[in-house]
């Protein structure tokens, strides 16, 4: 009865797909339903495979290919014309501008002013975060019992105090 439980518990704990096809070869002890995971695992990853994405050679980033790359159409127009990767020229900054400090020599991407004020905002943002905190943390002490003999603001005292019969 073990064997029958851990190979249900075993197909439970499989991918859905993976447990349909072990379950519909109906196999008779943990070690087979094990053997055919793994085989149909090997087939799905054969058939499934995902592609690998190419990476650029001017920009860096996986997923497009030089002919596709936004950085080529930003440093060199249309996209016809062959363009070298930058480690490979002496590029010239000149040419960059950034439409953040609007100087030249640099994008926005590489812009330092840009990222000082990314900074400096996400900081003051964290701060006044945690001052609004703060704020909203009210504590309140409620008055000492009465057979407290400690004098406080809270309590009185009826030493001194005239009685009314009289």
């Amino acid at each position: 009865m073990t064997e029958g439980l851990a190979l249900f518990t075993f197909s439970l704990g499989l991918h859905p797909r993976l447990s349909n096809k072990v379950r519909c070869r109906n196999p008779k002890s943990l070690n087979d339903a094990i053997n055919v995971a793994l085989e149909e695992e090997k087939i799905q990853n054969l058939l499934y495979k995902t592609t690998i994405k190419p990476k650029c050679s001017i920009c860096g980033k996986p997923g497009h290919s030089e002919s596709e790359c936004r950085e080529r159409r930003k440093l060199t127009g249309p996209p016809h014309v062959p363009l070298v990767p930058r480690s490979l020229t002496s590029f010239n900054n000149s040419k960059l501008y950034c439409n953040y400090c609007k100087n030249k020599g640099h994008d926005i991407t590489q812009c330092r002013k840009r990222k000082y004020n990314n900074e400096r905002r996400n900081t003051l943002n964290s701060d006044n975060r945690d001052r609004q905190a703060a704020m909203h943390h009210i504590t309140f002490e409620p008055p000492p019992l009465l057979s407290d003999p400690s004098p406080t603001p809270y309590s009185t005292s009826y030493e001194n105090v005239p009685s009314s019969s009289g």
